[in-house]
């Protein structure tokens, strides 16, 4: 939860920094709308990764790690 706030204010300013260059349409427009997508989409895309998908798949392979360890440690209680 420390994290939480600078990570989401980065992301943040990067959105809004490069927002701008999606909505050129002068010369050059299609090249630097096309730089822009991928910058403002990469980064929505990162962030949710980062906040949500990377932290779920955690838990469920830690949550799997812990019952193996408590079942090794109920094998030996009662082996010993």
């Amino acid at each position: 939860m420390i994290r939480l706030r600078p990570v989401l204010m980065t992301t943040a300013a990067t959105i809004a920094g490069h927002f701008p260059l999606t909505l050129v349409s002068d010369a050059g427009a299609a090249a630097r709308n096309s730089i822009g997508l991928v910058l403002v989409g990469g980064m929505f895309v990162g962030t949710l990764f980062t906040l949500f998908i990377i932290p779920s798949i955690y838990m469920l392979i830690a949550r799997d790690h812990a019952k193996d360890r408590e079942r090794e440690a109920a094998v030996m209680a009662g082996g010993v």
